[in-house]
């Protein structure tokens, strides 16, 4: 996709293209996440996804279509076997690498267009312009086959994949760079030797299992080394980027400019995720972990005891410290909410702290709900680092949702922290809320759903 000069106006002169800043700013944001999901989409097998990937290219560049539909025929022939957990993360990894690559063109065509229209400022430019997110292997809601292990092995996957990544983009600056070679070189080094660390965890707990370790002696020396070389590791990309940008200061040259720009954007965007995770957790799993704190004995939506219930878990928050976890506590935690919380304590400790993360609560249908997942991100000090989002799915929750919404910004916990945050995020669940009430309903029912909030949130502006 090639861009465009600017169009003459109609009277003649030159168009001058819109000033720097707005361009930044649109530039510099996120416009849209592309999430990758497990059910139903992993009802084929990879080599009908593949047949059905080239049948539909052949349809859209109007080729010849009978080879693409023999071939697709001929895989259907082979009798389904429903995929495991590692073979449903293989195709969404395969799957965010195409949309990576999608994405990073994008970025370069941004890039591209500023360096002809900003000649003196898009060197200052690290476009975004769209998110790449998974939760498969991350989703607890329903499957037993997750263990914490196995989570955090995945999440040390998609860092060694990111790094890797950088480093294939730094391999390709030599033959671009004309004065940069010695910081370049450096951060090269940094990321080999943090890629080395990511493989070694990522061994470790993919192969760990507890029961041959009943004293947890392999664990904690484990994790012993893993404090000891945690500046080895790139639990935050900014020794990078200031490599990298001490190499943008030395280039002289346009094309060593744009590789490096183009990486330094590509870390500004994906950090040290090849893809950010998505956790996904049942509303039932948050109210069994803090059941005993707020004496939970109804449904939270109760009328009877909504307020008290309420009440109680604001004087949580209120005085919630955060508290250390290790590996022994997550072996030992029973409540899968709790456990979860303390593995991405963990995560941001010794594996990344710089990438959100986003806490998906399904089949919410109260504001307590949503408060008891903030208290646990408080209590287990990642707070900083997750967003939580309810889902709402079920004929109550997308009845009702406005008011969950609206509930949530009466208190002043909450408020503070999607402030600090930047964003408030829910989330529809379409599918699951044609299952509930219909899908032709449903659709009706969600766009009402997010007028009301929308509304909401116009009218908190107007009162500030």
């Amino acid at each position: 996709m090639a861009s465009r000069e600017p169009v003459d106006a109609p009277d003649g002169t030159a168009a001058r293209p819109v000033p720097f800043e707005t361009f930044r700013e649109a530039v510099e944001r996120f416009h849209y996440g592309f999430v990758l999901t497990a059910h139903p989409t992993f009802s084929l097998n990879a080599d009908q996804n593949r047949a059905l990937s080239d049948l539909a290219w052949a349809i859209a560049e109007e080729r010849d279509c009978t080879q693409p539909r023999h071939a697709l025929w001929e895989t259907l022939r082979t009798p389904f076997v429903p995929p495991d957990l590692d073979t449903e993360n293989a195709q969404a990894l395969e799957a965010a690498r195409r949309i990576r690559e999608a994405v990073g063109t994008l970025r370069q065509i941004a890039l591209e267009v500023a360096a002809r229209h900003y000649p003196l400022e898009w060197t200052a430019l690290r476009p975004t312009l769209c998110s790449v997110a998974t939760w498969v292997g991350f989703d607890l809601d329903g499957r037993s086959d997750i263990v914490w292990s196995g989570i955090l092995a995945r999440r040390l996957l998609l860092q060694t994949l990111q790094i890797e990544e950088l480093i294939r983009h730094l391999d390709t600056l030599p033959s671009l760079i004309q004065a940069a070679r010695s910081p370049v070189a450096q951060a090269q080094a940094c990321l080999n030797t943090a890629l080395d660390q990511a493989r070694g965890l990522r061994d470790l707990f993919a192969s760990y299992d507890p029961d041959r370790d009943p004293d947890h002696a392999a664990l904690q020396a484990s994790s012993r080394a893993m404090i000891a070389n945690a500046s080895a590791r790139m639990i935050r990309p900014d020794r990078v980027v200031a490599l990298l940008e001490e190499a943008l200061a030395l280039e002289p040259s346009p094309a060593g400019q744009m590789g490096l720009v183009g990486v330094l954007s590509a870390l500004r965007a994906e950090g040290g995720a090849f893809a950010q995770v998505h956790f996904r957790v049942n509303a039932v799993q948050i109210h069994n972990a803090i059941r005993k704190h707020v004496d939970l004995t109804t449904h939270p939506a109760d009328p009877r005891f909504r307020q008290t219930y309420l009440e109680r878990i604001g004087r949580l928050l209120a005085g919630a410290r955060p508290c250390p976890v290790h590996f022994g506590t997550i072996l030992e935690e029973q409540a899968s909410a709790r456990r979860l919380f303390m593995i991405v304590q963990q995560i941001v400790k010794h594996v990344d702290a710089a990438s959100p993360i986003r806490f998906l609560i399904a089949e919410t249908e109260s504001a307590l709900t949503v408060l008891g997942a903030l208290y646990l991100a408080r209590r287990f000090g990642v707070e900083d680092h997750v967003d939580l989002c309810p889902l709402f799915e079920t004929e109550r929750a997308l009845e009702d949702g406005a008011h969950i919404v609206q509930t949530l910004l009466e208190s002043p916990d909450f408020v503070a922290w999607v402030r600090q945050r930047g964003r408030l995020c829910i989330q529809t669940g379409y599918s699951d809320a044609g299952r509930y009430i219909g899908q032709i309903p449903a659709c009706g029912t969600i766009e009402r759903l997010k007028a009301r909030i929308c509304l909401l949130y116009t009218s908190d502006a107007a009162d500030e």
